[in-house]
């Protein structure tokens, strides 16, 4: 009898335990289902982008920069680095420096680009 009765007492803590399963579920799923699109990755803005080039002029928080080579972002050669957020980097970058910069694409405007990153 005593092995019955905890027989019993497991399957009966089984049932509960994917029923609570089942409720947990239930409520995410049919909550946050139409929410998890804003939440993937991957999108237009989500990639830094990264180019090169040699610092020609410093001051304040922005940099004049002479690209390595042509790109897609920028008419000229020669683009503005908004250096606000990369304090610490921008520091230590001096001109005639050879640099390679990060941004978001939607950082850019014109020939100005509010950059994340430096590296030298």
């Amino acid at each position: 009898m005593d092995k019955k009765r905890w027989v019993l007492i497991l399957l009966v803590i089984i049932i509960l335990i994917i029923s609570i399963m089942f409720v947990i579920k239930a409520n995410f799923s049919s909550e946050d289902d139409q929410d998890m699109k804003y939440l993937s990755s991957g999108g237009e803005g989500a990639y830094w982008f990264h180019l090169s080039g040699t610092v020609e002029e410093k001051s304040l928080d922005t940099l004049l920069v002479k690209l390595d080579e042509s790109d897609d972002f920028f008419e000229d050669m020669e683009v503005s680095l908004d250096c606000s957020q990369c304090k610490t980097d921008f520091a230590k970058v001096s001109e005639g420096d050879s640099i390679t910069f990060y941004f978001f694409k939607s950082n850019i405007n014109g020939q100005t680009v509010k950059i994340e990153k430096i590296y030298y």
